[in-house]
C-alpha cells in the first residue's frame, strides 16, 4: 500500500489532534489532512484494522493480503 510508517503515523496523529484538541494553541497545531488525502488515509487505516483483525482470528497473511491491498488502493 506504499505506506511510509513515519509519515503515516504523523498524518494520523496531526489530523486526530487537530480535531480532538480544537481549543488548543493554534501555533502548536499542524494542519490536518483534508479531502482526498483524508479519504485515502481513512482507507489505509481501515485496511490496517481489517488486517489486524484477520491476523488475530488466525488467518495467515498471504491468504488476505492481496484483497486488503486492492480494497485500500482502489480509490487512487
Amino acid at each position: 500500500m506504499e505506506i511510509d510508517l513515519d509519515a503515516f503515523a504523523a498524518s494520523v496523529m496531526d489530523t486526530r489532534n487537530f480535531f480532538t484538541h480544537a481549543g488548543g494553541e493554534s501555533d502548536e497545531k499542524k494542519e490536518p489532512l483534508r479531502g482526498g488525502e483524508l479519504f485515502v488515509l481513512s482507507q489505509k487505516m481501515h485496511a490496517l484494522l481489517r488486517g489486524v483483525f484477520l491476523l488475530h482470528l488466525g488467518f495467515p497473511e498471504p491468504q488476505f493480503k492481496d484483497l486488503i491491498v486492492r480494497e485500500a488502493t482502489k480509490w487512487r
